[in-house]
């Protein structure tokens, strides 16, 4: 499948989200999508056998979630997520944060608060499947899809990406005619 058709494949899925009430954009910082706990559900989190902290997702979200380039995990105790961000290869200039609302003890599968120091940590994201009878029952791919992203903590969304892409983004938006709910405002001409 080419870029483009995984490009299709996201802008779909996000559609799916915003469709049924599942995403917003994050009203300081447009470039983070937020999903409420409801669709964030679809994910889990653990370590690997080697200590490793990984988000898992849905085998049905394969192979378009991976394509995504996932560069660095982002801690938020304070509003309860993990975001994943996700930058351009060659400027690493922020595309868009995936904002995955989490419980914090969810949250200490990535970093124990207190515990450990998340500049030391690196997370794994792997594939997991479902079987539809019974949902207790999961299994993990041997491998992990994506290797060693960065883990960080963060106080808010302001603390992902610099001030220059928050603005362009709020720039965006506010001349889209989209509020962050994605209902459409009226724009004075």
């Amino acid at each position: 499948m080419s870029e483009q058709n995984y490009a299709v494949v996201w802008l779909m899925f996000l559609s799916n989200l915003v469709d049924n009430d599942y995403l917003k954009i994050d009203h300081q910082n447009p470039k983070v999508f937020l999903m409420d706990a409801i669709s964030s559900s679809f994910f889990l989190s653990g370590r690997d056998t080697d200590d490793v902290p990984f988000l898992a997702i849905p085998l049905n979200s394969m192979p378009f979630f991976t394509e995504v380039d996932w560069v660095e995990v982002s801690i938020c105790r304070k509003l309860g997520y993990l975001f994943l961000e996700s930058r351009d290869s060659s400027t690493y200039m922020l595309n868009f944060v995936l904002g995955i609302k989490f419980r914090p003890s969810r949250l200490d599968s990535f970093c124990l608060q207190g515990k450990e120091n998340p500049a030391d940590m690196r997370c794994n994201i792997r594939v997991f499947e479902q079987n539809p009878d019974d949902h207790t029952d999961v299994v993990f791919s041997d491998q992990s899809e994506l290797i060693g992203l960065t883990v960080k903590e963060v106080d808010s969304t302001l603390d992902i990406g610099s001030e220059l892409e928050q603005e362009e983004a709020r720039s965006i938006l506010a001349q889209s005619g989209i509020k962050g709910t994605y209902t459409n405002i009226k724009i004075s001409s």
